[in-house]
């Protein structure tokens, strides 16, 4: 929402759901600790749900400070 429209009450959920996502990857962890094959699917896991959240940030950025048009862009 908030790329589409640029209104900063679209990122309270953004925001809330980086701890949240950091938070279930590590119960994730904790719950999988028996089990080396889980263990080391979640480890592939955290690379592109990283890349993922530091590509929305900058996106996010990208639309705060030069408009839809370079957010798009950068979303394309």
């Amino acid at each position: 929402g908030y790329v589409i429209t640029g209104k900063e009450e679209y990122l309270a959920p953004y925001r809330a759901a980086g701890p949240e996502v950091e938070r279930h990857l590590r119960s994730l962890e904790s719950l999988t600790r028996d089990n080396p094959d889980q263990q080391a699917r979640l480890r592939e896991l955290r690379g592109p749900t990283s890349v993922r959240l530091a590509t929305s940030d900058e996106v996010l950025e990208v639309r705060r400070k030069d408009g839809f048009d370079a957010a798009l862009a950068v979303i394309n």
